[in-house]
């Protein structure tokens, strides 16, 4: 199912199954939790790597999460 809009000069078609943005709250709030989660998992992945040092990880935790003091105590550091 798609639809058009008109852009400058002609009609642009919009797919409306691409894109599901949130429109309330508790959408917005599970979106910014999988972000969050998707960003952790990347984060330690990169530490277990070694391309990142046990101060930035910390630093980096603490910056994007409340709850980061029990996340570095799960990952040992």
């Amino acid at each position: 199912m798609s639809r058009y809009y008109f852009h400058k000069y002609c009609f642009v078609p919009i797919n409306l199954e691409v894109r599901k943005v949130p429109s309330n709250e508790r959408g917005k709030e599970i979106k910014r939790r999988r972000h969050r989660k998707e960003k952790i998992a990347q984060l330690k992945a990169r530490a277990e790597k070694g391309s990142l040092s046990k101060e930035d990880l910390i630093s980096k935790l603490r910056g994007l999460t409340v709850g980061s003091e029990k996340h570095i105590e799960n990952m040992g550091l």
